[in-house]
C-alpha cells in the first residue's frame, strides 16, 4: 500500500504520484491438476491487460480498483484458468 507515504518516501521509493491504495508486487498463479504437476507460473505486475469493467490497465491495478475478487477475476479472464483460492501475503 502507498498510503501514508510521505513526498519524500514516494521520491525515495520511485512510486511515481500519490494515486493512494494497493497494488501487488507478485502475482502467482498455482495450478495443481487432478494428474500431472503442480505448476507455478509469475504473473509480471505491470503487464496490461483487460481489467473486467475497467478497460486496460496494468494487472496489478485491478487489486486497487476492485480488491482481491477484480484480481482474481482479471488473472482468470486473461489466464483462462478457474481460482479456487486465493491468498494474500503481506
Amino acid at each position: 500500500s502507498r498510503e501514508g507515504l510521505t513526498a519524500a518516501e514516494r521520491k525515495k521509493l520511485s512510486t511515481g504520484p500519490d494515486e493512494g491504495g494497493a497494488r501487488t508486487d507478485t502475482i502467482m498463479l498455482i495450478s495443481k491438476p487432478k494428474k500431472g504437476k503442480t505448476a507455478i507460473i509469475s504473473i509480471p505486475r505491470d503487464l496490461y491487460v483487460e481489467v473486467p469493467g475497467y478497460g486496460s490497465h496494468k494487472i496489478n491495478a485491478a487489486f486497487n480498483m476492485g480488491g482481491p475478487q477484480l484480481l482474481v477475476q482479471t488473472v482468470e479472464s486473461v489466464s483462462g484458468v478457474h481460482i479456487d483460492h486465493y491468498a494474500e501475503i503481506g
